[in-house]
């Protein structure tokens, strides 16, 4: 009597809401094969329900793999973040130590001028995308303190935090003069 087992494997598989979620459950985990469920579906409901269980194990295999693809590619994109802003920092401490004549663990502003053009400063540069020729205004907007010195970590922090597109050079550029207006003022 296999009309009768096919009823009850039916049944047992979408008898309640309840049997019915948890089918779908085990059919895209692997906890049942999903072709027996499908052909139980396709031969006492239709055969269009065997398709759109079909779609249904599809859809939710690659939702699935979608996310557990991103997930790793965020996981690999921020150790590669990371691992570049170490490099970016390791860079910058080799160009301060060859700048740095006085051995204070700041460079002055016009030594800084003077070593743009060193392949150190070049790479720098290049590492926090930034163009040499605005090196001078990041160098102020870096010296909160005004004294024309930065430590490698001032320039590291700071460079770190305004790197890429000149557009947020600018607008710190722009932020630091409206407040030394202000401080002007009063």
């Amino acid at each position: 009597d296999s009309n009768g087992n096919q009823d009850t494997q039916l049944s047992y598989w979408f008898g309640t809401l309840g049997d019915s979620v948890h089918s779908l459950y085990q059919a895209i985990a692997g906890g049942t094969d999903w072709g027996d469920m499908s052909s139980s579906l396709m031969t006492h409901v239709s055969p269009w329900c065997g398709v759109l269980f079909g779609m249904y194990v599809a859809f939710a295999m690659l939702v699935l793999l979608n996310l557990v693809t991103g997930v790793f590619v965020d996981g690999a994109f921020r150790l590669t973040k990371s691992d570049k802003q170490a490099e970016i920092v390791r860079q910058i401490h080799k160009a301060f130590q060859s700048s740095d004549e006085d051995h204070l663990g700041a460079i002055k502003l016009d030594a800084f001028r003077t070593q743009l053009e060193t392949p150190d400063m070049k790479s720098v540069f290049a590492a926090i995308e930034m163009s040499v020729k605005r090196a001078e205004d990041l160098f102020k907007i870096l010296d909160e303190d005004g004294n024309e010195e930065l430590t490698a970590e001032e320039f590291a922090n700071g460079s770190l935090q305004l790197q890429g597109q000149a557009k947020s050079l600018d607008l710190a550029l722009m932020s630091q003069q409206v407040a030394r207006g202000f401080a002007n003022i009063h």
